[in-house]
């Protein structure tokens, strides 16, 4: 019998983009590795969530941040009090799921508005069931969203100074794209949580590890390299997936092209650029002399590039 794992919005994001990193965020989450582009992101996300608060003054903010049952608290005494309402970060838990919405507005005939911020300038479908878990939690405490909005940022807006960005948020209307998605949350719980049960997934590293998010856990998972790894050409790297499925892991492995006839698109960007550290390696003597690539293996990867 499966185990209830309390699992957040996040957790279940987590385990949607791979289970495995799911897993290690669960019962590893010390081999994750936070850079300061990562850091950076998060900044980001959290002023512009800052600057769509603006837009509604009367609203809010739970906060407790790191105190959740002070959190779930304020949030419950605050919905429990009659009339309208916009709530900042309220606490929501049902059936073992806990959510911080963005914004939570109850308006005076008691209409739920949800809204999810992101720093993005376009929605995105993992952006859905990001909505669909909060919507599928909000309407197991009988608190059914009439609306759901994706608030992000609008790429036409224009800075005219004086802290003034009004004009920044656009809202898209996600309702009718989030709600049919309601019905399979408890399927995605049932399943993750059976595989936390469980011993680490055998996933190997593929494109979900970048996709939709970057992975805290990818220099973890990555297997012992070769000395020349294809993961390190620049560009391509959709043809770089492909020719590690194919067993390809050394660039001088790569498969001849099957015409020479194919134009070639030589990368611009040096590999000594882009891995400066193993440069050094190789200019102080530490490291195997790259090695001496014939016209053929520059031409068969930029063949895969090509037809990826």
């Amino acid at each position: 019998m499966s185990t209830t794992h309390f699992l957040s919005k996040s957790k279940i994001l987590s385990g949607w983009q791979c289970h495995k990193k799911l897993w290690l965020e669960i019962h590893d989450p010390e081999q994750a590795e936070i850079d300061a582009s990562k850091e950076r992101i998060f900044e980001i996300g959290h002023q512009v969530g800052e600057i769509a608060r603006r837009l509604f003054p009367d609203g809010l903010l739970i906060g407790h941040e790191k105190h959740l049952p002070q959190a779930l608290a304020a949030t419950e005494q605050r919905l429990a009090a009659p009339g309208p309402v916009t709530l900042f970060e309220p606490a929501l838990r049902h059936a073992g799921v806990l959510i911080r919405a963005d914004i939570l507005i109850r308006d005076a005939e008691n209409q739920i508005r949800l809204i999810e911020v992101k720093a993005a300038t376009k929605v995105k479908p993992v952006n859905y069931i990001d909505c669909a878990v909060q919507a599928w939690v909000l309407a197991g405490l009988e608190l059914h969203p009439a609306r759901v909005d994706l608030a992000h940022v609008d790429n036409q807006f224009v800075y005219p100074g004086g802290g003034d960005y009004q004009g920044l948020i656009a809202f898209e209307d996600v309702t009718d794209k989030v709600a049919p998605m309601l019905e399979h949350v408890p399927a995605w719980l049932e399943e993750y949580r059976g595989m936390l049960d469980g011993e680490v997934p055998p996933i190997e590293i593929g494109p979900q590890c970048r996709n939709p998010y970057d992975c805290a856990f990818l220099n973890y998972c990555t297997p012992p390299q070769p000395d020349y790894p294809v993961r390190c050409l620049p560009g391509g790297k959709k043809a770089v997936w492909q020719l590690l499925e194919e067993g390809v892991e050394d660039i001088r492995d790569v498969p001849p092209p099957p015409s020479r006839d194919l134009p070639m698109v030589v990368p611009r960007r040096r590999a000594d650029q882009e891995h400066p550290e193993t440069r050094r390696q190789i200019d102080a003597g530490g490291a195997h002399p790259p090695p001496v690539l014939s016209t053929d293996h520059c031409a068969s990867f930029c063949s895969w590039v090509m037809a990826a």
